[in-house]
């Protein structure tokens, strides 16, 4: 989706209920996902061509208003061994410089295999190499979205 093409966020029937939005950096492209306003689920929301991080954060600055988001999660893509790796650190850096850009919490959250298990769902959906491309950010944010929203679900629920 491009950023023109994202459907208007429906209205909260709790209105204390507040979203979280996820972001899967990349050099080229960012995925944006979003959660219901209760945390149950994660849909993609639209992919920002990278042009620099100033411009990023304001176009998230932008999506955090339009959709009342409470906090952003950024993908930590750390390695498959959990140690940090160039683009971790490039992600948090990012992540402590845009918290007082936006004033909402910003956290990290491990986005390991998003971006494979993206791939595979998109090839199950029958989806052409380009179209993949286009949407694999997004979808890679929804992943590790919906998979924190879980785990915080379980843990909630946990005696």
């Amino acid at each position: 989706m491009s950023q023109d093409a994202s459907p208007p966020p429906p209205k909260a029937a709790n209105p204390s209920a507040r979203r979280v939005l996820a972001l899967d950096l990349g050099e080229v492209r960012v995925g944006v996902a979003v959660s219901d306003p209760l945390g149950i689920t994660a849909q993609p929301v639209e992919t920002i061509a990278f042009t620099g991080d100033k411009a990023l954060a304001r176009r998230i600055a932008e999506l955090c208003a339009r959709w009342d988001v409470a906090e952003v999660l950024v993908g930590h893509p750390v390695g498959s061994d959990g140690r940090g790796t160039e683009r971790a650190a490039l992600a948090e850096r990012f992540a402590k410089r845009l918290e007082p850009t936006i004033r909402r919490r910003v956290r990290l959250v491990d986005e390991r295999f998003s971006t494979a298990e993206a791939e595979r769902n998109l090839i199950a959906a029958d989806l052409s190499r380009e179209e993949r491309r286009a949407c694999i950010d997004q979808e890679a944010a929804r992943i590790f979205l919906q998979s924190e929203l879980d785990r915080r679900r379980i843990v909630a629920d946990a005696p």
